[in-house]
């Protein structure tokens, strides 16, 4: 299962699975509000997003209590200016900046498609002090 961390920028997630390499993402506030903590399930979901629509499908986040229609999705891009609310993959990060979104999405999308992407669910938690990543 995936989990997540917010670091103490709360600009941070990483997500992780036994047996299956790190990715970095960064998000900003869907919609100008920021992601609630919570578990979420993963539904494909085809992005009308110009930079992202050639990457379609991508997963999209919901619970009970954060509708699909939030649109919170996992998808490419490198700077925090490319989301809105939306998580964005990576295989290295810098200040602000997540690289080789693509190909991590890529991956992502192959493991979700072979295991199955109504297996998994996504944790978001705070950590605003001595987080460790």
């Amino acid at each position: 299962m995936f989990a997540g961390k917010k670091s103490a920028q709360i600009r941070e997630i990483l997500i992780s699975e036994s047996a299956w390499e790190e990715m970095t993402c960064l998000f900003a506030p869907s919609l100008r509000k920021r992601i609630p903590e919570g578990s979420y399930r993963l539904q494909w979901h085809n992005s009308n997003i110009p930079t992202v629509q050639s990457h379609n499908p991508v997963p999209l986040l919901y619970n009970s209590s954060v509708p699909v229609s939030r649109y919170i999705l996992i998808h490419n891009g490198n700077y925090p200016d490319n989301t809105d609310g939306c998580l964005l993959i990576g295989a290295t990060k810098g200040d602000n900046f997540v690289g080789n979104s693509v190909t991590k999405l890529n991956e992502l999308k192959n493991f979700l498609t072979q295991e199955g992407i109504e297996n998994f669910t996504v944790t978001i938690t705070s950590c605003y002090v001595n987080c460790s990543n």
